[in-house]
Protein backbone atom coordinates (compact mmCIF):
# COMPACT_ATOMS: atom_id res chain seq x y z
CA UNK A 1 0.00 0.00 0.00
CA UNK A 2 1.10 3.40 -1.11
CA UNK A 3 1.98 5.64 2.23
CA UNK A 4 -0.46 8.79 2.90
CA UNK A 5 1.29 12.06 1.17
CA UNK A 6 2.38 14.25 3.77
CA UNK A 7 0.99 18.10 3.01
CA UNK A 8 3.25 20.37 4.09
CA UNK A 9 1.40 23.48 6.05
CA UNK A 10 2.45 26.86 5.66
CA UNK A 11 4.44 28.87 7.90
CA UNK A 12 2.82 30.93 10.56
CA UNK A 13 3.76 34.66 11.05
CA UNK A 14 5.26 33.31 14.69
CA UNK A 15 7.20 30.97 13.06
CA UNK A 16 8.75 33.47 10.41
CA UNK A 17 9.56 36.06 12.93
CA UNK A 18 11.14 33.31 14.97
CA UNK A 19 13.34 32.07 11.99
CA UNK A 20 14.64 35.64 11.71
CA UNK A 21 16.29 35.26 15.49
CA UNK A 22 20.03 36.67 15.79
CA UNK A 23 22.93 34.24 16.84
CA UNK A 24 21.80 34.63 20.87
CA UNK A 25 18.23 33.15 20.29
CA UNK A 26 16.54 36.68 20.35
CA UNK A 27 14.50 39.00 18.91
CA UNK A 28 16.45 41.92 17.72
CA UNK A 29 14.92 44.98 18.92
CA UNK A 30 16.67 48.49 16.98
CA UNK A 31 16.32 52.16 17.76
CA UNK A 32 13.93 52.19 14.90
CA UNK A 33 11.37 49.99 16.40
CA UNK A 34 11.28 51.55 19.33
CA UNK A 35 11.18 55.02 17.22
CA UNK A 36 8.17 53.63 15.70
CA UNK A 37 5.91 51.95 18.47
CA UNK A 38 6.25 55.07 20.29
CA UNK A 39 5.04 57.54 17.48
CA UNK A 40 2.52 54.76 16.93
CA UNK A 41 0.95 53.14 19.81
CA UNK A 42 1.98 56.37 22.81
CA UNK A 43 1.64 58.86 20.40
CA UNK A 44 4.75 60.59 22.12
CA UNK A 45 7.76 61.93 20.48
CA UNK A 46 10.62 60.10 20.91
CA UNK A 47 13.01 63.47 22.26
CA UNK A 48 10.62 64.15 24.81
CA UNK A 49 11.71 63.97 28.66
CA UNK A 50 9.47 61.48 29.64
CA UNK A 51 9.81 59.05 26.56
CA UNK A 52 12.87 57.36 28.65
CA UNK A 53 10.73 57.13 32.09
CA UNK A 54 8.11 55.61 30.03
CA UNK A 55 10.19 53.19 28.57
CA UNK A 56 11.51 51.81 31.17
CA UNK A 57 8.16 51.65 33.30
CA UNK A 58 5.93 50.04 30.97
CA UNK A 59 8.35 47.63 29.77
CA UNK A 60 7.85 48.87 26.13
CA UNK A 61 10.72 46.56 24.80
CA UNK A 62 8.78 43.56 25.78
CA UNK A 63 5.51 45.05 24.67
CA UNK A 64 7.38 45.32 20.39
CA UNK A 65 9.17 41.47 21.29
CA UNK A 66 5.59 40.40 22.12
CA UNK A 67 4.23 42.44 19.02
CA UNK A 68 7.08 40.73 16.56
CA UNK A 69 6.49 36.76 18.07
CA UNK A 70 2.49 37.64 17.31
CA UNK A 71 3.47 39.06 13.84
CA UNK A 72 1.66 42.15 14.19
CA UNK A 73 4.47 44.07 14.79
CA UNK A 74 4.48 45.92 11.32
CA UNK A 75 0.85 46.35 10.89
CA UNK A 76 0.72 48.48 14.36
CA UNK A 77 4.01 50.66 12.91
CA UNK A 78 3.26 51.09 9.69
CA UNK A 79 1.92 54.42 9.55
CA UNK A 80 4.34 55.88 11.77
CA UNK A 81 7.36 54.64 9.59
CA UNK A 82 6.15 56.71 6.71
CA UNK A 83 6.21 59.98 8.91
CA UNK A 84 8.57 62.67 7.60
CA UNK A 85 9.11 63.06 11.53
CA UNK A 86 10.39 58.59 11.64
CA UNK A 87 12.54 59.23 8.66
CA UNK A 88 14.06 63.16 10.69
CA UNK A 89 14.70 60.76 13.49
CA UNK A 90 16.25 57.87 11.75
CA UNK A 91 18.44 60.04 9.78
CA UNK A 92 20.40 61.82 12.64
CA UNK A 93 20.41 58.23 14.64
CA UNK A 94 22.45 56.29 11.86
CA UNK A 95 24.34 59.14 11.27
CA UNK A 96 25.61 59.70 15.36
CA UNK A 97 28.64 57.06 15.69
CA UNK A 98 27.79 57.00 19.26
CA UNK A 99 24.49 55.50 18.70
CA UNK A 100 23.84 52.21 20.61
CA UNK A 101 20.59 50.83 21.03
CA UNK A 102 21.38 49.80 25.12
CA UNK A 103 19.22 51.88 26.42
CA UNK A 104 16.75 52.69 23.72
CA UNK A 105 15.52 56.74 23.12
CA UNK A 106 18.45 59.43 23.50
CA UNK A 107 21.13 57.42 22.37
CA UNK A 108 21.18 59.18 18.75
CA UNK A 109 22.62 62.43 21.04
CA UNK A 110 25.54 60.75 21.94
CA UNK A 111 24.56 60.38 25.79
CA UNK A 112 26.40 57.92 27.65
CA UNK A 113 24.84 55.72 30.20
CA UNK A 114 25.76 57.19 33.73
CA UNK A 115 28.27 55.70 35.89
CA UNK A 116 27.09 53.44 38.46
CA UNK A 117 27.13 54.78 42.26
CA UNK A 118 29.34 53.62 44.18
CA UNK A 119 27.91 50.96 47.20
CA UNK A 120 29.28 49.36 50.07
CA UNK A 121 28.95 45.88 50.13
CA UNK A 122 25.51 44.52 51.93
CA UNK A 123 26.89 42.56 55.35
CA UNK A 124 24.93 39.95 56.06
CA UNK A 125 24.92 37.70 59.36
CA UNK A 126 27.33 34.51 59.52
CA UNK A 127 24.68 31.64 58.69
CA UNK A 128 24.16 29.33 61.57
CA UNK A 129 25.32 25.22 61.55
CA UNK A 130 22.17 23.32 60.51
CA UNK A 131 22.42 21.95 64.05
CA UNK A 132 21.79 24.76 66.06
CA UNK A 133 18.69 25.67 63.75
CA UNK A 134 17.26 22.46 64.56
CA UNK A 135 18.05 22.46 67.97
CA UNK A 136 16.36 25.81 68.03
CA UNK A 137 13.10 24.83 66.13
CA UNK A 138 12.85 21.75 68.71
CA UNK A 139 13.27 24.03 71.89
CA UNK A 140 10.60 26.04 70.26
CA UNK A 141 8.22 23.27 69.89
CA UNK A 142 8.51 21.90 73.30
CA UNK A 143 8.12 25.14 74.72
CA UNK A 144 4.58 25.23 72.88
CA UNK A 145 3.82 22.03 73.55
CA UNK A 146 4.31 22.90 77.49
CA UNK A 147 2.07 25.94 77.43
CA UNK A 148 -0.60 23.67 75.57
CA UNK A 149 -0.29 21.88 77.92
CA UNK A 150 -0.74 24.28 80.83
CA UNK A 151 -3.85 25.93 79.25
CA UNK A 152 -5.25 22.61 78.75
CA UNK A 153 -4.93 22.00 82.80
CA UNK A 154 -5.75 25.19 83.85
CA UNK A 155 -9.03 24.69 81.39
CA UNK A 156 -10.43 21.37 83.01
CA UNK A 157 -9.23 22.50 86.58
CA UNK A 158 -11.30 25.86 86.81
CA UNK A 159 -13.89 25.44 84.18
CA UNK A 160 -17.00 23.48 84.54
CA UNK A 161 -17.69 19.80 82.85
CA UNK A 162 -20.51 20.76 81.37
CA UNK A 163 -22.20 24.40 80.48
CA UNK A 164 -26.07 24.68 80.39
CA UNK A 165 -27.57 25.59 77.02
CA UNK A 166 -27.74 29.88 76.60
CA UNK A 167 -31.64 29.51 76.75
CA UNK A 168 -31.36 27.90 80.28
CA UNK A 169 -29.27 30.50 81.53
CA UNK A 170 -31.04 33.46 81.20
CA UNK A 171 -33.83 31.48 82.12
CA UNK A 172 -32.33 30.86 85.29
CA UNK A 173 -31.34 35.00 85.22
CA UNK A 174 -34.94 35.80 85.23
CA UNK A 175 -34.69 36.40 80.96
CA UNK A 176 -32.95 39.89 81.31
CA UNK A 177 -33.09 41.88 77.99
CA UNK A 178 -30.41 42.44 75.61
CA UNK A 179 -29.60 46.31 77.52
CA UNK A 180 -28.70 44.81 80.36
CA UNK A 181 -26.81 41.50 79.55
CA UNK A 182 -25.06 44.50 76.89
CA UNK A 183 -24.35 46.68 79.83
CA UNK A 184 -22.81 43.55 81.90
CA UNK A 185 -20.58 42.32 79.07
CA UNK A 186 -20.06 45.26 77.70
CA UNK A 187 -20.94 44.25 74.53
CA UNK A 188 -23.55 46.38 72.21
CA UNK A 189 -27.06 45.40 72.48
CA UNK A 190 -26.99 44.58 68.59
CA UNK A 191 -24.54 41.70 69.28
CA UNK A 192 -26.76 40.65 72.69
CA UNK A 193 -29.93 40.23 70.15
CA UNK A 194 -28.36 38.20 67.44
CA UNK A 195 -27.29 35.80 70.28
CA UNK A 196 -30.83 35.87 71.29
CA UNK A 197 -32.29 35.51 67.91
CA UNK A 198 -29.55 32.45 67.21
CA UNK A 199 -30.31 30.74 70.22
CA UNK A 200 -26.42 30.14 71.13
CA UNK A 201 -23.45 32.57 72.21
CA UNK A 202 -20.00 32.47 72.36
CA UNK A 203 -18.80 30.06 75.07
CA UNK A 204 -17.08 32.55 76.85
CA UNK A 205 -20.24 34.50 77.20
CA UNK A 206 -21.82 31.64 78.61
CA UNK A 207 -19.21 30.74 80.91
CA UNK A 208 -19.51 34.43 82.36
CA UNK A 209 -23.58 34.26 82.64
CA UNK A 210 -23.07 30.65 84.27
CA UNK A 211 -21.08 32.03 87.48
CA UNK A 212 -24.34 34.01 88.24
CA UNK A 213 -26.43 31.16 88.00
CA UNK A 214 -27.62 28.93 90.62
CA UNK A 215 -25.49 26.00 89.31
CA UNK A 216 -22.47 28.16 89.20
CA UNK A 217 -22.80 30.07 92.65
CA UNK A 218 -23.29 26.30 94.02
CA UNK A 219 -19.80 25.18 92.33
CA UNK A 220 -18.45 28.22 94.15
CA UNK A 221 -19.70 27.45 97.06
CA UNK A 222 -18.73 23.47 96.95
CA UNK A 223 -15.10 24.37 95.76
CA UNK A 224 -14.42 26.77 98.64
CA UNK A 225 -15.55 24.70 101.10
CA UNK A 226 -13.30 21.89 99.50
CA UNK A 227 -10.68 23.91 99.70
CA UNK A 228 -11.58 25.00 103.21
CA UNK A 229 -11.60 20.83 104.51
CA UNK A 230 -8.64 20.63 102.49
CA UNK A 231 -6.67 23.45 104.13
CA UNK A 232 -7.64 22.14 107.37
CA UNK A 233 -6.55 18.89 106.95
CA UNK A 234 -3.07 20.30 105.76
CA UNK A 235 -2.38 22.37 108.67
CA UNK A 236 -2.70 19.46 111.06
CA UNK A 237 -0.56 16.95 109.02
CA UNK A 238 1.80 20.15 109.12
CA UNK A 239 1.26 20.71 112.88
CA UNK A 240 2.16 16.69 113.31
CA UNK A 241 4.99 17.03 111.38
CA UNK A 242 6.13 19.82 113.49
CA UNK A 243 5.84 17.69 116.78
CA UNK A 244 7.81 14.65 115.22
CA UNK A 245 10.61 17.05 114.61
CA UNK A 246 10.30 18.24 117.81
CA UNK A 247 10.59 15.08 119.17
CA UNK A 248 13.45 13.93 117.27
CA UNK A 249 15.31 17.11 118.34
CA UNK A 250 14.67 16.31 121.90
CA UNK A 251 16.52 13.15 121.78
CA UNK A 252 19.20 14.32 119.78
CA UNK A 253 19.70 16.95 122.47
CA UNK A 254 19.77 14.10 125.33
CA UNK A 255 21.67 11.67 122.87
CA UNK A 256 24.70 15.05 122.71
CA UNK A 257 24.52 15.84 126.50
CA UNK A 258 27.01 13.69 127.89
CA UNK A 259 27.48 15.59 131.08
CA UNK A 260 29.08 14.48 134.17
CA UNK A 261 30.19 10.69 134.98
CA UNK A 262 28.49 10.70 137.94
CA UNK A 263 25.05 12.44 136.64
CA UNK A 264 22.07 9.61 136.27
CA UNK A 265 20.66 8.30 133.29
CA UNK A 266 17.30 10.19 132.22
CA UNK A 267 14.18 8.82 133.37
CA UNK A 268 16.15 6.95 136.38
CA UNK A 269 15.66 7.85 140.28
CA UNK A 270 19.16 7.70 142.05
CA UNK A 271 18.54 5.89 144.83
CA UNK A 272 20.62 6.96 148.46
CA UNK A 273 23.91 5.23 149.77
CA UNK A 274 24.42 4.58 152.88
CA UNK A 275 27.97 6.38 154.41
CA UNK A 276 30.67 3.63 154.55
CA UNK A 277 31.99 3.45 158.52
CA UNK A 278 35.26 2.27 159.66
CA UNK A 279 36.20 -1.77 160.25
CA UNK A 280 35.07 -2.69 163.39
CA UNK A 281 32.46 0.24 164.04
CA UNK A 282 28.47 0.12 163.93
CA UNK A 283 26.91 3.61 162.58
CA UNK A 284 24.68 3.38 165.70
CA UNK A 285 24.59 6.11 168.75
CA UNK A 286 27.07 3.77 170.95
CA UNK A 287 30.17 4.72 168.97
CA UNK A 288 32.63 6.43 171.17
CA UNK A 289 33.16 10.03 170.10
CA UNK A 290 37.14 9.88 170.89
CA UNK A 291 38.34 6.77 168.75
CA UNK A 292 36.48 8.78 165.72
CA UNK A 293 38.89 10.74 163.19
CA UNK A 294 38.51 14.31 163.63
CA UNK A 295 37.52 16.45 160.10
CA UNK A 296 40.60 17.26 158.37
CA UNK A 297 40.06 21.07 159.17
CA UNK A 298 40.12 20.06 163.37
CA UNK A 299 43.02 17.89 162.99
CA UNK A 300 44.73 20.62 160.77
CA UNK A 301 44.02 22.99 163.66
CA UNK A 302 44.94 21.47 166.41
CA UNK A 303 48.63 20.27 164.39
CA UNK A 304 49.41 23.99 164.53
CA UNK A 305 48.42 25.12 168.11
CA UNK A 306 50.53 21.80 169.07
CA UNK A 307 53.32 22.96 167.12
CA UNK A 308 53.28 26.41 168.47
CA UNK A 309 53.02 25.37 172.02
CA UNK A 310 56.53 23.48 171.32
CA UNK A 311 55.45 19.60 171.43
CA UNK A 312 55.36 16.41 168.82
CA UNK A 313 52.56 16.80 167.25
CA UNK A 314 50.71 12.91 168.54
CA UNK A 315 49.85 12.27 164.62
CA UNK A 316 53.73 12.90 163.58
CA UNK A 317 56.74 11.18 162.10
CA UNK A 318 57.18 7.87 164.56
CA UNK A 319 54.21 8.43 167.18
CA UNK A 320 51.93 5.61 167.64
CA UNK A 321 48.84 5.33 165.18
CA UNK A 322 45.63 4.30 167.17
CA UNK A 323 43.72 1.38 166.56
CA UNK A 324 40.89 3.55 164.56
CA UNK A 325 43.51 4.88 162.08
CA UNK A 326 45.38 1.20 161.43
CA UNK A 327 44.81 0.55 157.97
CA UNK A 328 43.91 -3.15 157.64
CA UNK A 329 46.43 -5.40 155.79
CA UNK A 330 45.50 -6.41 152.10
CA UNK A 331 45.20 -10.17 150.96
CA UNK A 332 43.27 -13.11 152.29
CA UNK A 333 44.52 -13.37 155.46
CA UNK A 334 43.99 -9.57 155.87
CA UNK A 335 40.09 -10.20 155.02
CA UNK A 336 39.87 -13.16 156.92
CA UNK A 337 41.69 -11.20 160.36
CA UNK A 338 39.28 -8.38 159.84
CA UNK A 339 36.28 -10.75 159.98
CA UNK A 340 37.42 -12.20 163.10
CA UNK A 341 37.53 -9.12 164.46
CA UNK A 342 34.24 -7.82 163.71
CA UNK A 343 32.69 -11.21 164.74
CA UNK A 344 34.29 -10.34 168.18
CA UNK A 345 33.17 -6.74 168.28
CA UNK A 346 29.84 -7.41 167.98
CA UNK A 347 29.97 -10.49 170.72
CA UNK A 348 31.73 -8.09 173.05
Amino acid sequence: MNAPRRVRKPLTARQVALAQLDMFGEVPVTRQDVYAWLMAVVQMDPESFRAADYIRNYRVLDKIVAAKLDGTFEQIVGPARASARFRELDAAGTANPDARNTLGVGEHRGELAPAPLPMKPVMRAPRRPPEVIARERERAKAEKRARGKLRTSVLNRWLPSGLPSFQAILEDLGQPDAEAIGAGLQVHPTTVRRWLRDGDAPHAIKLALFWMTRWGISTVEVNAQNDAINSERIARLHELEAEKLRDNLRLVERIADFGSANDPLPNVQARHQPAETAEGMSSGADVDERSAPLPPGEQAAGALRRRAQGGAAPGGRGAARPAAEERPRRGPEASSDSDDTGRNACAA
